[in-house]
């Protein structure tokens, strides 16, 4: 394997890692808009945080379903291809939603846009293992996730301020323009995909996804995935509330509360990828936990703060998650054989999703709101959190052994 020192990226692979990362950023902020959204959206309709939480997993079931489903003829088409036509349905379902005009159709419009939207997590990854050496995936997989800190920074405060000048319909029709520019620069800077193809054997879809599951790596990768992702959004959702109704932050600064989260990640991410691929993705994974579970404690257990303490401590929180995510995603890239790939990433996106959508459904049960507008029973998200990820470490310590 090259050190990172002698991992130069090519020109078509700079551009690659453009439309990978620019497809990233068009599904994080489809997602993460919901969040900051939630101010908006349950007074307008008149619905409780269990019925908002409802809207955010939604998308992440429906994405969780199509992504398993897909898995089993996700390998029987050119790249390019299935991501053109995926892309277009995932745009599809976005413009529903900034046309939805009540909580049931924008509920059954964020279902439609997970459809969608499941299967394209699933190609980011198999585009990175298709295109890139093993010595550069951690890398590569840093820069994606630099979408997360645009979105928090830039994007989120576009976003609401689009929503506060027009409507809440507003950030959904940015996304749909961007996706739109996306995908005339996919059709003409990627290039096709069809290695793959040599490798299929003729099957049916049922007997692709028992192969899939019956091999006993690709087992443990798909359960360190769920695990993983279990503790990846208990936080998320409720975040901006907690900060604002407990802690005591102006509304006014939240817009610079995400800009200084946002810019961390941009340049914390791509580190975090190159200190993977140079010192071992186990080692920065393990850090990871450490770092994640004690500022999670930490930051749940606060009644009061100051803007700077809870900046400070989201940095520290996103630190910690970015160093487990980065590398685990870089390991288990190396389970399935590349005739599996799209299959394998295919389940593995669906698990996140699904972990996702459990993990904002168990957020929403377990805190409740007093009648001050005070989120009650915080810090038992830092204690569920702490204990997903030391469930998450004893799996991701045996997926290290076997890829050893």
């Amino acid at each position: 394997m090259k050190s990172i020192t002698q991992a130069k990226f090519s020109t078509y692979e700079k551009r690659a890692i453009s439309i990978l990362v620019l497809l990233q950023f068009t599904l994080v902020l489809d997602f993460m808009v919901m969040a900051p959204l939630g101010a908006v959206l349950m007074p307008t309709f008149g619905i409780a945080p269990q019925q908002f939480s409802l809207l955010v997993a939604s998308y992440a079931l429906s994405a969780c379903f199509s992504g398993f489903f897909s898995s089993g003829f996700a390998d029987s088409f050119e790249r390019k291809k299935y991501l053109t036509w995926i892309y277009l349905g995932f745009l599809a379902g976005t413009f529903s939603c900034a046309v939805a005009n009540s909580y049931e159709t924008l509920l059954a419009a964020r279902m439609i846009t997970g459809l969608f939207g499941g299967i394209i997590a699933s190609l980011i990854q198999t585009l990175i293992t298709d295109i890139f050496p093993e010595g550069k995936r951690g890398q590569v997989i840093g820069f994606t996730q630099i979408s997360f800190g645009f979105c928090q920074a830039f994007a989120l405060p576009i976003a609401l301020y689009f929503s506060n000048r027009w409507s809440w319909h507003a950030p959904f029709l940015m996304v749909v323009a961007l996706g739109i520019l996306l995908l005339g620069y996919i059709l003409v800077e990627l290039r096709p995909i069809r290695d793959h193809l040599a490798l299929q054997k003729h099957e049916g879809h049922w007997t692709t996804l028992g192969r899939l599951l019956r091999t006993e790596s690709n087992r443990w990768g798909f359960l360190g995935t769920l695990i993983m992702t279990l503790g990846g959004y208990l936080l998320m959702p409720f975040t901006s509330a907690y900060n604002v109704n407990n802690l005591g932050m102006d509304i006014q600064m939240l817009p610079y509360f995400y800009l200084c989260c946002g810019v961390s990640v941009i340049l914390m991410a791509p580190s975090l990828g190159k200190i993977a691929d140079r010192v071992g993705n186990f080692r920065v994974y393990v850090f990871g936990v450490f770092i994640a579970a004690g500022m999670a404690l930490f930051y749940t257990q606060l009644t009061q703060a100051n803007f700077a303490l809870m900046t400070a401590t989201n940095i520290l929180v996103f630190l910690g998650f970015f160093s487990i995510i980065i590398p685990f995603q870089s390991m288990v890239t190396r389970l399935p054989s590349p005739g599996q790939r799209a299959g394998f990433m295919s389940i593995t996106a669906s698990l996140q999703q699904l972990g996702g959508g459990i993990s904002v459904l168990i957020a929403g049960s377990i805190i409740t709101k007093d009648a001050a507008g005070k989120l009650q029973n915080f810090p038992r998200i830092g204690y569920a959190l702490a204990a997903i990820l030391a469930a998450s470490f004893f799996v991701t310590r045996k997926i290290n052994s076997r890829l050893r």
